[in-house]
C-alpha cells in the first residue's frame, strides 16, 4: 500500500504484503547498498544497479549481499561470500543452505543433485540477502 505525500512529492510506500509500517519500523529503498535521498518515483535506477525494499531498513546491522559461481559442478565444493552491501565488509556466521560463514564470511558448499538452486544469506539483526542462482551440472 502507497500514500501520496504532497511535501515529499513522492509515494512512501507503508505497506508490501503482511508487513506494514508502525511508529518505529518503515520501509526503506537503497540503490547499490545506499539509502537513496529521493523516493521510489523519482528514484533513477541504470542497468546492472541493485534496488532493495528493505522493511525496517534503518534498524538493523547489515545488508547481505551474496555472491559466488553461478554454475558449479555436483559434488564438487564450491565458494559463496557474503559481506555488508553498505559497508563492504565481510559477514561472519551467516547462513546459507544450512552452513555459517566463517570469519573471511565465506562458506564452502557441496551439491548433490544436479539442477537449479537458489541461495539466499540470513543473519539475525540484518537485511537477507539477494537471491543467488546456481546451476550445479
Amino acid at each position: 500500500y502507497r500514500t501520496f505525500f504532497d511535501e515529499f512529492e513522492d509515494f512512501l510506500i507503508t505497506s508490501i504484503g503482511p508487513d506494514t509500517q508502525t511508529d518505529t519500523e518503515f520501509w526503506g529503498l537503497l540503490v547499490n547498498f545506499q539509502f537513496t535521498a529521493v523516493g521510489g518515483c523519482q528514484q533513477e535506477v541504470r542497468p546492472g544497479q541493485k534496488v532493495l525494499w528493505a522493511f525496517n531498513a534503518f534498524n538493523v546491522t547489515a545488508f547481505l549481499d551474496l555472491t559466488g559461481p553461478t554454475v558449479v559442478k555436483q559434488g564438487q565444493k564450491a565458494t559463496f561470500e557474503v559481506i555488508d552491501g553498505e559497508s563492504v565488509k565481510l559477514v561472519t556466521g551467516a547462513e546459507i543452505n544450512g552452513q555459517l560463514t566463517d570469519a573471511t564470511g565465506r562458506v564452502q558448499l557441496t551439491f548433490s543433485k544436479a539442477g537449479e538452486t537458489s541461495l539466499k544469506a540470513t543473519k539475525e539483526g540484518t537485511i537477507r540477502s539477494n537471491a543467488l542462482n546456481v546451476f550445479v551440472e
